[in-house]
């Protein structure tokens, strides 16, 4: 639980994800969906929307969490289906303990409380959707450009034939540059290594490693600790620091 508060609280902290928690609250409080409009006035819409959306991303966070470490195995895709169907069983019971306070139930109380459970699967849904649609052309993007490119990189690797890059990791001053026929040391920072995989879709999952995304093929969790690793086509393990998870996970590979 230490290891998901930690990482809760830095993917909350993300600046892009802060940008979007902000914006969202904001237009769903001024356009006051679900009657709120007439019954609210617009400073309680900001903060009852806002209210609900922090509600909703915490505890599909922790969800996905929960079934990460239960499944290690799944899909990303599979993961949030499973995060999706718990949450439609959990937030309708939050949405109507926020409510009470703004909003006074009727005679017959909150009698279309029943039909939360659908609207929340569906809206999930939706958002896994856009989410998996985003990945796909992200890695669509990285196969594309991979095959269309030879990295600057590879100027320094001294036998031939290269193959494609699969990751790239740093020890002390060396880095050692996985690929398909095999590994090579270089004397060079990562950073500059990685500059010089301009051309190629990648990411940075920790200080010291970088994937090439269509190089990776799943991922996984370690037991208790619950730090993540993604898994690349030749079995290799990478790890997933809690700094570099958002940017993972924005990419749909965890």
């Amino acid at each position: 639980m230490k290891n998901f508060v930690m990482k809760f609280v830095a993917s909350v902290m993300w600046p892009m994800r802060l940008v979007l928690f902000l914006g969202i609250s904001t237009v769903v409080g001024v356009i006051g969906p679900f009657g709120t409009f007439g019954l609210l006035e617009l400073p309680s819409r900001l903060i009852y929307w806002g209210i609900i959306v922090f509600i909703s991303y915490a505890l599909i966070s922790f969800l996905r969490f929960l079934v990460k470490n239960i499944f290690p195995n799944l899909s990303f895709g599979l993961v949030d289906l499973g995060a999706v169907f718990l949450l439609s069983l959990a937030l309708p019971s939050f949405i109507l303990m926020i409510s009470k306070p703004f909003i006074p139930a009727g005679p017959n109380g909150y009698e279309d409380s029943w039909k939360l459970p659908f609207f929340v699967f569906f809206v999930g849904i939706l958002v896994m959707f856009v989410r998996y649609t985003i990945s796909v052309a992200t890695r669509g993007q990285g196969r594309h450009v991979s095959s269309a490119l030879t990295p600057r990189l590879f100027d320094r690797i001294p036998v031939a034939p290269h193959g494609k890059v699969l990751q790239i990791s740093a020890k002390n001053h060396h880095i050692k540059v996985r690929t398909t026929q095999g590994v090579c040391e270089i004397r060079m920072r990562l950073a500059d290594a990685i500059k010089e995989m301009e051309g190629v879709d990648g990411v940075r999952t920790h200080r010291s490693h970088w994937v090439a995304i269509s190089a990776v093929s799943g991922h996984g969790s370690n037991g208790k600790s619950g730090t993540s690793f993604l898994i690349l086509i030749d079995g290799t393990r990478v790890p997933v620091s809690r700094k570099f998870e958002p940017e993972v996970e924005k990419l749909g590979l965890l």
